[in-house]
């Protein structure tokens, strides 16, 4: 993506015409949101503006070079400006159509999994506790299971289940080493 990026912005300095910077945006956007696997589709809605940033910074760079133009700061940034403010109809709908592209392909279940794993309920393990049997017993609690309910995992050298009594004088896992 960056590649098509750069060659654009290069073609839209050298041309002339700011639109073809904006339209390998907008193409770029959508063949990736249609090429992508399912599980990535949200770096790829929310990443290209970043990359086409950093793209067009090359671009302008080596558009400069290839002028025989001492590169500025002030220069690089105002030939930035200048472009991205004539590009922002394309931007706008090169995000939106890769957007479209997106939420037809997966986009929604993407956003469920990433508000579940971030509230601590993705990939319930055996017994629902813990995802994948790594639970969170053992750390920072002194080598005490979290209340006994037997939440924890492999926290041992050499990928070990280890078990201590937990609060309660329940059986739990903790991330003390095994005897």
């Amino acid at each position: 993506m960056f590649v098509l990026f750069v060659l654009a912005a290069v073609s839209a300095a050298a041309l002339h015409a700011d639109a073809l910077a904006g339209f390998g945006f907008a193409a770029g956007s959508a063949v990736t949101a249609g090429c992508t696997r399912r599980t990535e589709l949200l770096l790829v809605v929310t990443t290209p503006p970043a990359i086409f940033l950093a793209a067009l910074t090359c671009g302008e760079l080596i558009t400069m070079h290839m002028d025989h133009v001492a590169p500025s700061p002030t220069l690089v940034g105002a030939n930035v400006f200048l472009t991205l403010s004539a590009t922002a109809p394309w931007l706008f709908g090169g995000v939106a159509g890769a957007m479209a592209i997106a939420i037809i392909r997966g986009l929604p279940g993407c956003l469920r999994d990433l508000r579940a794993g971030l509230s601590g309920q993705a990939d319930l393990g055996p017994g629902g506790h813990g995802q994948s049997g790594h639970g969170q017993a053992g750390h920072g609690q002194g080598g005490h299971g979290q209340g006994g309910h037997g939440q924890g995992g492999v926290d041992a050298p050499g990928g070990r289940a280890v078990n201590s009594i937990g609060r309660g004088g329940t059986r739990g896992r903790s991330g003390t080493p095994a005897p």
